[in-house]
């Protein structure tokens, strides 16, 4: 069964700030060639996945909305005179016809917008969403505008449920093309042990995973961190927030919160306190790494520390398990329910239930060289099996037509 479907996306927006003063000629190039190039560069999922399913004979295409000169070159070959994104997203849609909207900003499934989409555009048969990140009852409600969600975890999939979303879970892929492009022409160092990913303070984000990097740091374990911290203002705005939100429910007038719209919109961060970085980790904390340079690190590496973000709760599914021993160095993550379901314990990866049992490992994989490629290396031959990208597209396929039959 073939079926039209459009991704309305965006990127990091640090990669694309990266990504044109790197190819700063491409803003001067027509929108097919500009969109292709950013896919290929991209090491975000929309780019390999698009890619795949028009190999599998789906008619597939994205909107990259914060692409801006991308979305300008767009505009000016159609012939479309707007400030308005929301609205030149809108002429895309209408212009692609899709049967599939596949929606990952979560600003743009409210309850209007879906009706005057489904509306406007008869070609749309389903509109859906991919969520993997925190969430909050305000989101909750919004995706009910929706068909069905996809997530990358069981224990997120199952609490969409709960909440009365259909949901389908599907973990993240590794693209095998990835590998053509990272072996030649590397200029990362050889790291021993490397970090690459956030470090964002709040409820669902990545508490553990910096108290982790901080008890690393106290056994002065060379600990490579790319990484992407958040801004001082940012995280005083956070604190602030969860400040006012426990004053609230301690003078028992939590019941105010839903009517004052920041602490609605953000009411994930009255959950948990959110503290300043160390001064050590700021030190330690080189920019981040994004698209064919992420993999390139990530190559380079020995050893690749996982640690999921609290959103995924008692289950793995985030994308560095696949990227890490996609490119064929050795990771250690931390255990959750369902990782003997992706690997093998010790054979594959490497599970820590423990930051201390996590220290401890890493310095046994520094002192046995050979467990460690051959750890690597089975883990490597793993995600290539059964963790591709093609895999996964085939799996979204058979979902997606199998609702389009209902």
């Amino acid at each position: 069964m073939s079926f039209k479907i459009l991704i309305i996306s965006s990127l990091y927006t640090e990669y694309l700030k990266q990504y044109y003063q790197k190819h700063s000629f491409i803003i001067n190039t027509p929108f097919d060639q500009q969109y292709l190039h950013l896919l290929e560069d991209t090491s975000e999922p929309v780019g390999s996945y698009i890619k795949m399913y028009n190999k599998l004979g789906i008619d597939a295409r994205c909107i990259i909305e914060n692409a801006d000169f991308l979305q300008r070159q767009w505009a000016i070959e159609n012939n479309i005179k707007t400030t308005d994104d929301k609205h030149l997203i809108y002429e895309q849609i209408k212009s692609f016809n899709p049967e599939i909207l596949w929606i990952e900003n979560i600003n743009l499934v409210e309850k209007d917008w879906i009706n005057y989409l489904r509306s406007t555009v008869p070609s749309i048969r389903l509109v859906i969403a991919n969520h993997c990140a925190p969430y909050n009852s305000r989101i909750i409600e919004r995706f009910k505008n929706l068909d069905f969600i996809i997530t990358c975890t069981p224990g997120i999939r199952d609490d969409f449920e709960k909440n009365g979303l259909k949901s389908f879970h599907v973990y993240h892929g590794f693209n095998p093309a990835v590998l053509d492009k990272i072996n030649d022409d590397n200029n990362f160092p050889q790291n021993d042990f490397v970090f690459s990913g956030s470090l964002l303070m709040g409820g669902g984000f990545h508490r553990k995973r910096i108290e982790l990097i901080e008890s690393i740091f106290k056994e002065n374990i060379d600990l490579k961190i790319y990484g992407n911290l958040e801004k001082r203002h940012k995280i005083r705005a956070k604190q602030s927030v969860y400040y006012a939100i426990n004053i609230l429910n301690k003078i028992k007038m939590g019941g105010c919160i839903r009517g004052i719209p920041l602490l609605n919109k953000y009411e994930e961060y009255g959950v948990t306190s959110i503290s300043n970085y160390s001064k050590k980790l700021i030190k330690a904390t080189e920019p981040p790494v994004f698209g064919i340079d992420m993999f390139k690190l990530l190559k380079n590496a020995k050893i690749i520390l996982n640690n999921h973000g609290e959103v995924a709760g008692e289950y793995a599914g985030n994308m560095r398990l696949f990227e890490a021993t996609g490119v064929g160095s050795c990771l250690i993550t931390d255990s959750k329910k369902n990782m003997e379901e992706l690997f093998v314990k010790g054979d594959e990866v490497v599970l820590y239930d423990s930051f201390e049992e996590c220290i401890e490992k890493v310095k046994w994989l520094l002192n046995n060289e050979n467990e460690r490629m051959k750890i690597a290396k089975s883990g490597q031959g793993r995600t290539l099996k059964t963790h591709s990208v093609e895999e996964r597209c085939k799996l979204l396929i058979s979902i997606i037509a199998k609702e389009l039959r209902k």
